[in-house]
């Protein structure tokens, strides 16, 4: 039985089909009639969400809650169109989530940026603004009642300084989001499960990934519902994996930062991450040529991108009068 084949009623995983089938997950909780769902996907995922939800004779007034997980495009892209067929739904998020969900100009803007604005167009298409009158900013450690039961709000830093992660208690399961990194399905057909840190722009920070992580932990999950993708029930598995990357990645940053042209530090970071994933999968037995390379390059890439930025962050940090460094 697969990740995603346990069977968990309270719990759906949904595939918004962003890009292709097995890279972005959204879920669903249900308890006593009451339900909730994390995350929006894209926007032409908002289809495969609704389809779910009819599937599951889910009543689209019974959600209670769209909760983002933090404002990257893949995340709550589609939040703008999804809240407009759930008539009673709050979308919760981050307080630092809350002016990109009600005017997503900047970040589109800042996406555009990195993609293109012709590559975002074709990823993303128009993405609307929400209501604040919807929008339920939350407090760390705020619980929110769903049926007899409660989620449990966690601020982990890491990928993003605005992620939020959800604990579910009577499944003992923690929806991560992008905190506990990338498994996707495709990359697990080798002899071992393969999971490893999203560590895209622009505020990825190891340490604090480090911290949330150890925050997940110590709530003993069963699983992790992972964003990218689906269940993964080897927790400390993926714990040991996840902190010996992160390591890679600090050992990468330290190096990258005795470079001083912007594009040596693109080159080396996106170099060295390409190897290192590599390596992982041929250990593995697999041949990471036979992935689907137009959704896994764009990947590597974008990861490679957000540790070069954080080198770039930590060299401004070090040398706040050298420009040129930058």
């Amino acid at each position: 039985m697969s990740n995603n084949e346990i069977f968990l009623p309270e719990i759906k995983v949904i595939d918004v089909q962003f890009l292709a089938s097995g890279v972005t997950s959204v879920y669903t909780i249900t308890d006593s009639g009451e339900n909730a769902v994390i995350d929006s996907g894209h926007p032409d995922g908002v289809f495969n969400i609704l389809k779910s939800l009819e599937k599951e004779k889910v009543d689209p007034e019974s959600v209670k809650y769209l909760l983002i997980t933090h404002v990257h495009l893949d995340h709550c892209g589609g939040a703008g169109d999804l809240v407009s067929f759930l008539p009673n739904v709050k979308v919760v998020c981050h307080e630092k989530a809350f002016s990109h969900l009600t005017n997503p100009e900047r970040l589109v803007k800042g996406a555009s940026a990195i993609y293109g604005k012709s590559r975002l167009w074709k990823m993303y298409g128009e993405i609307r603004g929400i209501d604040p009158a919807k929008i339920q900013i939350v407090r760390d450690e705020e619980e929110l009642p769903l049926g007899t039961s409660k989620i449990k709000i966690l601020y982990t830093k890491g990928h993003a300084n605005h992620h939020i992660s959800l604990w579910e208690p009577r499944t003992r399961t923690a929806f991560t989001g992008d905190t506990f990194g990338l498994a996707y399905p495709a990359l697990q057909k080798g002899s071992a499960p393969f999971i490893y840190p999203a560590s895209t722009p622009i505020d990825f920070n190891v340490s604090e990934m480090m911290k949330s992580m150890d925050r997940i932990m110590k709530l003993n999950p069963a699983r992790l519902a992972l964003a990218h993708f689906g269940f993964f029930n080897e927790v400390q598995i993926a714990y040991k994996q996840m902190c010996h990357a992160l390591k890679i990645i600090e050992d990468i940053i330290l190096q990258a930062s005795t470079l001083v042209k912007k594009e040596e530090i693109e080159d080396y970071c996106l170099t060295s991450w390409k190897s290192f994933i590599e390596n992982e999968l041929i250990v593995r037995g697999y041949d990471f040529n036979k992935t689907d390379a137009s959704i896994y390059k764009m990947d590597m890439e974008l990861n490679a991108k957000g540790i070069a930025v954080a080198v770039l962050r930590k060299k401004k940090q070090l040398n706040p009068g050298n420009p040129e460094s930058l």
